[in-house]
């Protein structure tokens, strides 16, 4: 996508912490790689990478969509905070756990 702006990203990236992935059920682990699951200590690597890379593609009011660990709807939700990102939500599933947090795209 470079050279291009992009109006919204929906994205399910990897947020298993590396202990959460040694407990991990064997219905998941023994069929999805690693590679789609880890996201280092805290689960949030590639968070953490959609927020440094992400603005400069994107236009003003582009909006956010990322599903994350049921555990980790506050510490994602703080990545995505001002003066970049505004009205930041943690939406939570059918069954009450964080899920997904949106958030708007203010500049770059």
């Amino acid at each position: 996508i470079k050279g291009l702006k992009i109006d919204v990203l929906i994205s399910n990236p990897p947020y298993v912490t590396t202990f959460e992935y040694e407990h991990l059920d064997h219905s998941v682990k023994d069929y999805e790689p690693s590679t789609a699951l880890l996201a280092g200590e805290d689960g949030l690597l590639f968070y953490r990478r959609i927020k440094e890379e992400l603005p400069p593609l994107m236009n003003p009011e582009g909006e956010l969509f990322l599903e994350i660990g049921s555990t980790q709807g506050k510490s994602v939700s703080e990545l995505f905070s001002p003066p970049i990102w505004s009205n930041t939500l943690v939406e939570r599933d059918l069954a009450s756990h964080p899920r997904f947090v949106y958030s708007r795209h203010l500049s770059h």
